[in-house]
């Protein structure tokens, strides 16, 4: 079980009409490109953090955060109720998605956490986007 499993299997994930599944980078996606999931990795104080199962384990677990943002279409392109229609279009579709692997491949030591954290103008780097962004939360063992 490691992180990088984990991340390799979730962006493996293939929600339709989504044309790319990538980690960010510094590049900000053309919205010619879109719809796209970008991978974000997020830190939260008192969340993170190592627990042994108990005091005379070697083993324990490991919770980390990170961000799956839906980037749907341009931030401004088409019409709010459109916007709207699509966003729950493709939350359907990211649902339906991750509910075949919720453990990813066996990565997770138990089923992810799935929090939608924002729904509509989403910003990344100089951009705006209209979409959804998902906190997941992994527990991993540490082996």
């Amino acid at each position: 079980m490691s992180v990088s499993g984990a991340i390799t299997r979730l962006l493996a994930l293939s929600v339709t009409g989504v044309q790319s599944n990538a980690a960010v980078s510094i590049r900000p996606i053309e919205f010619a490109d879109l719809p796209a999931l970008r991978l974000d990795e997020v830190a939260q104080p008192f969340v993170g953090g190592l627990k042994a199962w108990n005091v005379a384990a070697t083993k324990g677990t490991v919770t980390v955060l990170y961000d799956h943002m839906l980037l749907i279409s341009g931030g401004r392109d088409g019409r709010n109720i459109d916007r709207w229609d699509n966003r729950l279009l493709y939350f359907d579709r990211y649902l339906s998605a991750i509910a075949g692997d919720l453990t990813l491949n066996g990565e997770l030591t138990e089923p992810l956490g799935l929090v939608m954290l924002k729904q509509g103008q989403i910003q990344l780097g100089h951009r705006f986007y209209d979409g959804l962004v998902f906190r997941h939360l992994w527990k991993l063992r540490i082996t």
